[in-house]
């Protein structure tokens, strides 16, 4: 069927992961390309976090420059922490703002970046953020944090 075909891609993708990836995307109103390429990297996200496990490295995502950026130290209200339903509404929010936000060194526009974080309740995060709508996005990510992303 044509509209089918138009409408479906077959993505070379972890299953899990890749399910995630393009779920989130596709919530936040990503086109299908842009869905297709969030499932295909999604297997890149967790095998270089897999590699860095083995490799004592640290997963990091380059910091703002300091002049022009704003950082908070949060901590994790719900009992799970940065599971992947919060993962995917702080992903989804950060997103939709211009702005850079990093925490604990990962990209906080990125689900499955949140999630290697492996982030339990109780936990305190570093935020970093710059860029022109840094003030808003900042408030927006402390505000999700310490509503526990609607679990507590």
């Amino acid at each position: 069927d044509d509209d089918v075909a138009a409408r479906v891609r077959i993505a070379d993708a972890p299953f899990v992961e890749g399910a995630v990836a393009a779920a989130v995307s596709a919530d936040g109103g990503v086109d299908l390309a842009g869905v297709l390429a969030a499932a295909e990297g999604a297997g890149a996200t967790f095998a270089s976090s897999a590699a860095r496990a083995g490799s004592n490295e640290a997963a990091t995502v380059e910091a703002p420059a300091a002049a022009d950026q704003l950082a908070r130290t949060v901590t994790l209200r719900n009992r799970l922490g940065l599971h992947a339903r919060p993962a995917a509404i702080l992903a989804r929010l950060m997103a939709g703002f211009d702005a850079v936000v990093v925490v604990d060194g990962v990209n906080a526009a990125s689900v499955l970046e949140l999630m290697t974080l492996g982030a339990a309740g109780g936990r305190e995060l570093v935020v970093r953020v710059s860029g022109p709508q840094r003030a808003e996005a900042l408030a927006a990510l402390v505000e999700a944090v310490e509503g526990g992303f609607g679990e507590v």
